[in-house]
């Protein structure tokens, strides 16, 4: 039987296979090192889509860091998700979504994968509580082969997927996160 636990801010992943229990002791958010010791990060602001649009894109930084922690959030953002170039985010290299609007509701957020991430995402995670549920588009409109990932049972109510399978591996071009 295989039971996991996912503690957001202390360990990253800890994972009980046949009684005996392996975890990570590396802190969310920080990830084993590359050749100059940075990391690729993109800090994506949305807002709320219009019925039927993409949450319009309000800013979008991208720099590299020794420093993998979040940002520090204006009084109105919520982190709603990171996406991860390669599964598990081994080596690092992230884009941060956050919203200016609130967090998830029913309608949540319908978001577009920017050019330069555009068939390159692996895994994924989601921080918003009310982001429970997401589903990754082969298309950048919504459309096309499509997988739906539940978080709603999850401790933490939250989504979170190392890796998103050989099916969508590389594949995801648009989301809808919602609760």
């Amino acid at each position: 039987m295989l039971a996991s636990l996912f503690i957001r801010r202390g360990l990253s992943l800890a994972v009980t296979i046949g009684g005996l229990m392996f975890a990570s002791a590396m802190p969310v958010g920080a990830a084993a090192s590359v050749e100059d010791g940075q990391i690729n990060v993109c800090d994506m602001v949305v807002g709320k889509a219009p019925a039927g649009q993409p949450s319009p894109v309000v800013s979008k930084t991208c720099y590299r860091t020794t420093d993998a922690s979040a940002r520090k959030l204006a009084a109105d953002e919520v982190l709603l998700m990171e996406w991860y170039r390669n599964a598990n985010n081994e080596p690092p290299d992230i884009t941060r979504v956050y919203a200016d609007d609130g967090p998830c509701d029913s309608s949540g957020y319908r978001i577009t994968v920017d050019a330069d991430w555009q068939n390159s995402i692996s895994g994924f995670d989601t921080f918003d509580e009310y982001c429970d549920q997401v589903t990754g588009y082969a298309n950048t409109d919504e459309t096309g082969d499509s997988q739906y990932w539940d978080g709603r049972s999850n401790p933490c109510q939250c989504v979170v997927v190392g890796y998103v399978g050989d099916r969508m591996n590389d594949r995801i071009n648009s989301w809808r996160v919602w609760q």
